[in-house]
């Protein structure tokens, strides 16, 4: 039976999603000084037909089922916990017990799984039950970090709900300037439930690398010869440091809420429009008179693309 892990990547702004099933090893692997493939993970066309079978069995609408295969195809690294002697990383729902805690050590892995913008990726969390289903005889589908992120995405909804978030401006590297709604976390009670998430955060979900797998380049041996060399780059096992737990729930809540506040101001009218009762039929329609740039802003709030039109010199100067 295979189980669908993932987790939020903040260096892509993706949510990574993946599929492992247990299977024997075909043949003891070796000490590599390389990363390695994960053994048990699924294939692209054998990850895409289950993840369809979920909306077929209703486990996922058939609705998010589609939306989430059509997530781009790529290979990301893990770390993982490793069996020493037979170099094999453990089970995603597998502790690390004391008899093998000290015969264990962290490598990573490469994982084949798709990549999901944070639209899909949050109608996809919210869709999840938040409890197990083992209790009721169902088998384990969905793991542990995804039913982590599912109850951020609904605070992120909370959140919305409260009226909890702030418009800014995010300026860019090349000079363009980004609408962008923040979270605001100042009461006591959000205060307790951000640490909360941050004890209560899956391991796992810090260790997604920020590497991608070596290319293989063919070039010519010289300019006179048409022989062929094919070189790649050498990929070391290193792991990078874990990220911290509270940075990583705030950097995906405020996604959650940036989109969710997007979808509401897109319904509503610019600030200062009014309609105007007339003794004809209908109405007049009035609008207050509005900086250009603010106007810009105000509008981008509210649209999925969020990039204003204005550049920041020409923000600053209002």
């Amino acid at each position: 039976m295979a189980v669908l892990h993932g987790s939020w990547h903040p260096q892509t702004q993706q949510f990574w999603i993946w599929g492992e099933a247990w299977q024997p090893l075909k043949a003891k692997s070796t000490m590599t000084w390389e990363v390695a493939a994960h053994p048990r993970t699924l294939g692209a066309k054998a990850f895409k037909e289950w993840l369809q079978s979920l909306g077929k069995n209703g486990q996922l609408s058939a609705e998010t089922a589609a939306a989430i295969t059509k997530g781009k195809l790529r290979t990301f690294a893990i770390a993982l916990p490793t069996v020493d002697q037979a170099h094999s990383p453990l089970l995603a729902a597998e502790p690390v017990s004391e008899e093998t805690g000290g015969k264990t050590f962290l490598q990573n892995w490469w994982i084949t799984g798709l990549a999901l913008e944070i639209g899909p990726a949050i109608a996809f969390l919210r869709e999840l039950p938040l409890a197990q289903g083992e209790s009721r005889g169902e088998a384990r589908v969905f793991g542990e970090e995804l039913r982590y992120w599912s109850h951020v995405t609904r605070w992120g909804l909370d959140l919305v709900a409260r009226s909890k978030a702030v418009p800014s401006l995010l300026p860019q590297f090349d000079g363009t300037v980004r609408a962008q709604w923040w979270p605001v976390l100042e009461s006591e009670a959000d205060q307790l439930r951000l640490d909360r998430l941050g004890r209560q955060m899956p391991t796992v979900c810090r260790f997604y690398q920020d590497q991608t797998p070596p290319q293989v380049k063919v070039e010519s041996a010289s300019r006179t010869r048409s022989t062929k060399i094919r070189t790649r780059k050498f990929n070391p096992p290193n792991v990078e440091l874990p990220l911290a737990p509270n940075r990583l729930v705030q950097h995906f809540l405020a996604q959650v809420v940036d989109l969710d506040m997007r979808r509401v101001m897109g319904t509503l009218p610019l600030p200062g429009a009014r309609r105007v009762a007339a003794r004809s039929r209908g109405g007049v329609s009035t609008t207050l008179a509005i900086a250009p740039t603010v106007k810009d802003w105000l509008v981008q709030l509210g649209s999925a693309r969020g990039l204003c039109e204005s550049g920041l010199a020409d923000i600053r100067l209002v």
